[in-house]
């Protein structure tokens, strides 16, 4: 799982245990109104999201190597685009 299924499955079950008290109190389409309204915030308002970058489990290394940093990064990024763009991939 990368790091956004990550955060998206964190903001998903955080929001479900806060509707969890509404459930039988108020009727399916409140509900899923509350759940729509809650989920866009976790994702859009910048306090939350920093939030749930906290709460949720960092992404799980598949390998491990050298891993470029600042300036490194930046042009090997620009490098590999260039690479990807006249392969024709995206």
């Amino acid at each position: 799982m990368d790091t956004a299924s990550a955060r998206e499955a964190t903001m998903v079950e955080e929001v479900e245990r806060a509707l969890a008290p509404y459930r039988g109190l108020v009727s399916p389409p409140v509900l899923e109104a509350m759940r729509d309204e809650l989920l866009s915030a976790l994702r859009e308002h910048p306090v939350a999201q920093r939030l749930v970058k906290q709460i949720a489990p960092s992404a799980v290394v598949q390998q491990s190597g050298d891993v470029a940093t600042g300036a490194e990064a930046t042009a090997e990024d620009a490098s590999a685009a260039g690479a990807s763009n006249r392969r024709g991939g995206s």
